[in-house]
């Protein structure tokens, strides 16, 4: 009987191995890894200060006097993010330079009216010649960035209207609040009340707010976020793998509940595989750098441990599903930090340099004690020689 039951089970697990889908796990994951983040906002509100504050380095050299129109490109690619100076109106197109580079014939009438006449646009336009409405259709987050010194503006107004119609996760910031003349609750209250959205305050110059609310507020706002973010602001690494470990536990301690075994095998397969190869986009390890044969094992062994306590706390209703739950977030909690741990420690690099100084000291070890030793005694092996075979014919002295 318990013989059938194991042969059973072994089958199942075996099934769901073959039958991972191990290239679409990997494409999740890299899609993931392509997110963009738009910082929008009126010229001079500060977001190239605010990015360059992101990266706690200088990226993006921030406009001065005129703002686009004297400094260049309306739009600034930096892949993960791109910066929008946003006109004040609909006639400020051309002076911020978003018409060059469009093909004759487009003229005035694409940017006639926003939401209108919207032709098809060869890939080969630049960034500035794109209607900022097109740049944003295609992020995953929008960060609006108000400039708290002078205000909320009626083109602050019209602009949150716009993009927050294109249904997208969006993000209003109240930039430069260090700057303010009047009270911080009450400027914030009034752009809360006009703009009808959340506003967070920050300071580009002083970093207030920047690191413990604004990128924690953005993964909250769009999870997918979080292994690109990881990937490009490395003191965010650590927050981020948190974040990935939190979620995949609190999923599979959730779905251990249910009481019928085997049943959440296929989805705690999945979330631990996507935590490993999350963590590992994190840390700068592309999934198609991953192995394949390690993942598979690590999470494979983790789930062996975990059918085998599961089997034993079911036995008990009620009682022991709260304790296969309790096993499966600890479980996956554990190996999830056990990732971080390996890419922190350089992955499959570090495995080889640790190999290379062990079998090196190992090497190094044995000829010292060759060299200590010289009298050490030597056992040589000498073949006996073969005793000569009899002749029937014998030979004597009178022969």
């Amino acid at each position: 009987m318990l013989s059938d039951k194991f042969k059973q089970h072994r089958q199942f697990i075996s099934d769901l191995l073959n039958n991972f889908d191990w290239a679409e796990t990997r494409e999740g994951v890299l899609r993931e890894s392509r997110a963009r983040v738009l910082l929008l906002g009126l010229v001079e509100a500060g977001k190239s200060s605010l990015l360059n504050r992101i990266f706690d380095w200088t990226v993006s050299t921030p406009r001065a006097g005129d703002g686009a129109g004297a400094a260049g490109e309306p739009v600034e690619d930096f892949g993960l993010f791109c910066l929008v100076d946003l006109p004040h109106d609909l006639g400020e197109y051309s002076r911020l330079g978003f018409l060059e580079g469009l093909p004759a014939g487009y003229g005035n009438g694409y940017y006639g009216e926003v939401g209108g006449f919207r032709p098809e646009l060869d890939e080969t336009l630049p960034l500035g010649a794109l209607d900022p409405l097109d740049l944003a259709e295609g992020a995953d987050l929008l960060v609006y960035v108000l400039d708290g010194a002078a205000g909320a503006r009626p083109a602050d107004y019209r602009w949150v209207g716009r993009l927050r119609r294109l249904g997208l996760p969006l993000l209003v910031v109240l930039n430069k609040c260090d700057l303010l003349e009047v009270d911080l609750t009450t400027r914030q209250a009034e752009m809360e009340a006009r703009l009808a959205t959340t506003v967070l305050p920050v300071s580009a110059l002083t970093g207030t707010h920047v690191a413990d609310q604004l990128l924690p507020r953005m993964i909250n706002l769009c999870p997918g976020l979080t292994v690109a973010l990881g990937r490009e602001l490395s003191g965010f690494r650590p927050q981020a793998a948190r974040r990935l470990i939190q979620r995949a536990a609190l999923l599979n301690g959730l779905v251990a509940l249910e009481p019928i075994p085997l049943i959440d095998l296929p989805i705690m397969f999945l979330t631990l595989t996507g935590l490993m190869l999350r963590i590992g986009a994190v840390y700068d390890r592309p999934p198609s750098d991953v192995r394949r044969r390690e993942v598979i094992t690590a999470v494979a062994g983790g789930l062996a441990a975990r059918f085998a306590a599961q089997q034993l706390a079911k036995l008990v209703p009620v009682i022991g599903w709260l304790v296969s739950s309790a096993i499966g977030w600890s479980g996956t909690w554990m190996l999830g930090r056990a990732a971080v741990a390996y890419f922190e420690a350089g992955g499959d690099a570090a495995v080889d340099r640790g190999w290379q100084r062990t079998t090196g000291g190992l090497t190094r070890a044995w000829q010292a004690v060759r060299r200590r030793w010289p009298g050490r005694p030597r056992l040589r092996w000498r073949r006996k020689p073969a005793e000569p075979v009899g002749d029937d014919t014998a030979t004597g002295p009178d022969s």
